[in-house]
């Protein structure tokens, strides 16, 4: 349920502010960035957007180097960016 909430939550309110990912497509852009000599890069356009939206964080795996990646970026964001991350995952 939180998948549909939260694009419903963002194409009306916040799409132009904002940017919405597949967890795991974001983390293998964070890695063929990184192959590139351009990491940062992704942070950097971010951390100038009002809302970040990562759906279904734990559907699909991703490697252990994509996960340092991803908290990476996220330590970059926080307290600049809204991040909602939405997962299947029980807590």
């Amino acid at each position: 349920m939180e998948t549909p909430y939260s694009v419903c939550r963002f194409r009306h309110a916040l799409a132009p502010a904002g940017r919405f990912f597949s967890t795991v497509e974001l983390v293998n852009a964070l890695e063929l960035e990184k192959q590139a000599g351009k990491q940062g890069q992704w942070a950097n356009r971010l951390m100038h957007t009002d809302l970040v939206i990562l759906d279904e964080l734990g559907y699909l795996p991703f490697s252990q180097a994509g996960g340092a990646l991803l908290f990476h970026l996220l330590s970059k964001l926080y307290e600049r960016t809204s991040v909602i991350i939405t997962t299947n995952l029980s807590f």
